[in-house]
């Protein structure tokens, strides 16, 4: 199990939603296109909204504090500008209201990870903290990337009923 690089209650809310994440994805794709999750949490401390804790091989250099805020402001009120000045080395997609009532920002990297490997990146809010889904995928396309999102939103869905 990936553990992750901080303790306490963030950090097993970082584990949990990679679990459950992992958990869900359909076996049938992940047979042809394994996905490797990644989660990162965070929110805002005394003004400044940063990632507290996420599991070993997040990209946390993509997410410095003014991205996380960026991201959050987009989530929440829709003019955060991440679509314009997107975290480093990202590329945002698109917004969606996924079927469980949670906004989702897509996106990728912009550099590819191997030959076979693309990384989808899915970021949310649960009630008052931000959630960010990193999705390594072998073999990726339309179909596989929308099954990593279901598997995210399914995630964050239950972080939320946990209270996370």
């Amino acid at each position: 199990a990936v553990v992750s690089t901080q303790s306490g209650h963030y950090g097993r809310g970082a584990n949990f939603t990679q679990g459950q994440a992992a958990a869900i994805y359909n076996p049938n794709v992940a047979a042809t296109s394994p996905c490797s999750f990644k989660f990162g949490i965070g929110g805002d401390n005394a003004g400044v909204i940063s990632l507290w804790a996420f599991n070993a091989g997040f990209p946390s250099e993509c997410f410095p504090p003014e991205a996380c805020k960026s991201i959050v402001e987009e989530l929440k009120e829709g003019k955060g500008g991440c679509f314009t000045t997107p975290p480093p080395g990202l590329t945002m997609i698109r917004s969606i209201d996924s079927d469980n009532d949670i906004k989702v920002l897509c996106g990728k990297s912009k550099a590819k990870i191997d030959d076979k490997t693309s990384r989808a990146v899915y970021c949310a809010m649960s009630t008052n903290n931000l959630h960010i889904g990193v999705c390594d995928i072998e073999n990726s396309n339309k179909g596989v990337e929308q099954e990593a999102l279901k598997a995210f939103t399914y995630a964050v869905s239950k972080a939320i009923e946990s209270g996370i």
